[in-house]
């Protein structure tokens, strides 16, 4: 039972007095994400890929110009595609990088979840770092930087915000840094932390992909195949399937034989 708020006051020669406790996560369970990316086609917005991950904890620092132990995790990531743009003036990648410390994409989509289960996300636009990584995780455990309470209606660069909050440059000499980028992003949501609710982004919807449909169509008895994959339930397609060619019509929802109503 709680004690009435005024029971401390009439009860004065109680040694001890708790205070409000604090059920917030401790520092530990916080990490910061970083992708450094390159291009794989020609669409600078939609072609990109990470070719370097990097994951620093709470305590991440740099300390008379050396980085101390709060790198969780520092790889160079080889795309599945063939890469068009190493953009190595903003990423800092070069071509003999991926060719000689690279780890393919297969084996860093097992290696970055192991490392981030259980924990709060920092990031800078974090569903599109998580997206390069085809990783998903539940909204209220990320925290975007892009959703700074200063920023919150006028956002900027995860490097000028640095600059003006934190006076730091997240270059190194003038080179990209992935572990500066990251430790911004943390330093960003600490000194924030109290409003740190304001950074948890908003839900997002899932996404219907081929395999849902499948699973959906599998569950009648009637077998529904097409010489076309849906990509999306949206997807705007017309094909041919078994049935139409039987003379038979199926309605499944919003599929009605072969076209995407």
């Amino acid at each position: 039972m709680i004690p009435p708020s005024d029971f401390y006051l009439k009860h004065k020669n109680i040694d001890f007095i708790p205070t409000t406790p604090t059920c917030g996560p401790p520092p530990e369970a916080y990490l910061a994400i970083n992708c450094m990316q390159i291009l794989t086609g020609p669409d600078f917005l939609r072609n990109r890929a990470a070719a370097q991950v990097t994951l620093v904890n709470y305590t991440a620092a740099i300390v008379n110009n050396t980085i101390n132990t709060g790198i969780i995790l520092d790889i160079y990531v080889r795309p599945v595609k063939e890469i068009t743009d190493y953009l190595t003036n903003i990423s800092g990648i070069t071509k003999e990088i991926i060719d000689t410390k690279s780890i393919n994409f297969t084996y860093a989509q097992e290696l970055v979840p192991e490392k981030i289960e259980d924990k709060i996300i920092i990031g800078w636009g974090i569903y599109h770092l998580l997206d390069l990584l085809n990783i998903d995780i539940d909204h209220q455990k990320l925290r975007n930087i892009q959703n700074l309470p200063p920023y919150l209606k006028n956002p900027r660069s995860v490097a000028r915000m640095a600059k003006e909050q934190l006076n730091f440059e997240v270059t190194n000499n003038g080179t990209p840094s992935s572990f500066n980028l990251a430790l911004a992003s943390m330093n960003l949501y600490k000194k924030y932390e109290a409003e740190g609710n304001k950074m948890i982004p908003k839900r997002r919807k899932p996404k219907k992909t081929t395999s849902s449909l499948s699973s959906t169509i599998s569950i009648f008895s009637t077998t529904f195949s097409t010489r076309t994959i849906l990509t999306q339930f949206e997807t705007q397609a017309s094909t041919t399937c078994v049935l139409c060619t039987t003379g038979a019509l199926f309605t499944l929802g919003r599929v009605n034989c072969c076209n995407i109503l």
